[in-house]
């Protein structure tokens, strides 16, 4: 059974060899004139075709530019993806930024805080100075209305006297 289905497929590939030879024929190309690496080039296309059941030259070249295709689109994911994570990281450079300022602002605010005690301490303190104030206030007696006219006067006079 093995036998059978490898002379067919024997069978098939010479036939296929006759149709390219004949194809080449027509454009008046012979094998020969092929150096090796051309031959090599004809060789793993025609193992690409034989793998893939591609018997026709416009199947392969639409392989060929389907597999192009898919190569662009890989790269054009690539660089999408690539611009993402440059952005990403963009991001995060400025979010490390902005911790680093709001850090040292806790820095600084924790500085500046004073404790429950320390600042019942400074209330009691400033009650202290302000009820102070008011007691020296309070025993200075300040005129209610002073006339500024006579005290002018009460200058001048002096002065007036004390050239005399």
């Amino acid at each position: 059974m093995d036998n059978l289905k490898y002379q067919e497929e024997i069978k098939s590939l010479k036939t296929l060899a006759e149709h390219y030879e004949a194809q080449l024929k027509l454009v008046n190309i012979e094998l020969c004139e092929f150096n090796g690496s051309e031959l090599d080039i004809l060789e793993v296309c025609t193992g690409l075709q034989a793998d893939l059941y591609i018997h026709d030259l416009k199947n392969l070249h639409e392989y060929y530019y389907e597999r192009k295709k898919d190569g662009i689109e890989h790269k054009v994911i690539v660089m999408q993806q690539t611009a993402g994570v440059n952005e990403l990281k963009n991001i995060i450079a400025e979010t490390d930024q902005e911790i680093d300022i709001l850090e040292r602002f806790i820095e600084t605010a924790k500085a500046r805080c004073i404790s429950d005690p320390e600042l019942q301490q400074r209330k009691n303190h400033l009650e202290a100075t302000k009820q102070a104030l008011l007691d020296r206030q309070i025993s200075l007696k300040i005129l209610n209305e002073l006339n500024l006219d006579a005290i002018m006067d009460k200058i001048d006079m002096l002065k007036m006297e004390g050239s005399n």
